[in-house]
C-alpha cells in the first residue's frame, strides 16, 4: 500500500526545461515495518508506564514491610525477613534503572532477584504457620500482629505477579523493536 500525496507537477515537462518535476506536499511510502514499528513502539511506552506504577507500589509495599520487621522493645531483628526487604529493594532500583533507560538485562535482573526475594519472603512467612492462624478464626484477635506482618508479604506476591507479566510482555517487545531496526 502506498500512501504518496502529490499535487500537480510544477516546472515539468510543459515548460521545456527537461528537468523532472518538483513535488509539492508529498510523504514517502509506509512500508509494512513501518506500521510494526509504530504499533511495538505504543506498546512498549503503554508496558513501561504500567511498569512504572507497579514498581512505585512495590516499593510502598517493601516499605511497609521494613516498618513491621522492626524490632519492638526488647525484641530482635529477624535478619531473614530484613534481607529479603533489603534484596527487594535493590531488585525495585534495578528494574526502575532497566525501565527508564531500556535496558532489558536490567529488567530481567529484576526480574530474577525480585521473585527470589518474593520466594524467601514466602517461605519466612510459612516459618509461622500463616495458614493455621488464618484458619482459625476464633483466634484472630489474639494473633492479629501476626496476621499483620503478613498482609505486606501476600500483597507483594500479588503485586510480583503482576509485574512478572509486565516485565516479561516489556522485553519481549523490546527484543521485537531491537531485531526490526
Amino acid at each position: 500500500m502506498c500512501y504518496c500525496y502529490t499535487k500537480p507537477a510544477v516546472g515539468g515537462s510543459g515548460s521545456g526545461s527537461g528537468r523532472p518535476a518538483l513535488r509539492e506536499n508529498w510523504r514517502p511510502a509506509r512500508t509494512a515495518a513501518s506500521g510494526f514499528s509504530t504499533r511495538y513502539t505504543k506498546k512498549v511506552e503503554d508496558g513501561k508506564s504500567r511498569l512504572s506504577t507497579l514498581i512505585l507500589s512495590q516499593a510502598a509495599v517493601q516499605l511497609f514491610s521494613l516498618l513491621n520487621f522492626l524490632p519492638k522493645k526488647g525484641g530482635s531483628l529477624d535478619r531473614v525477613a530484613v534481607s529479603f526487604t533489603v534484596l527487594a529493594f535493590v531488585s525495585i532500583l534495578v528494574g526502575e534503572l532497566g525501565r527508564r533507560y531500556n535496558r532489558v538485562s536490567l529488567l530481567m535482573c529484576y526480574l530474577a532477584a525480585s521473585n527470589l526475594a518474593i520466594m524467601i519472603s514466602l517461605g519466612s512467612a510459612g516459618r509461622t504457620n500463616l495458614i493455621e492462624v488464618i484458619g482459625d478464626t476464633s483466634q484472630w484477635k489474639k494473633n492479629m500482629l501476626q496476621l499483620l506482618t503478613n498482609v505486606p508479604i501476600l500483597l507483594g506476591s500479588l503485586l510480583q505477579t503482576l509485574s512478572s507479566g509486565t516485565t516479561i510482555t516489556l522485553t519481549a517487545y523490546m527484543y521485537s523493536l531491537k531485531r526490526a531496526s
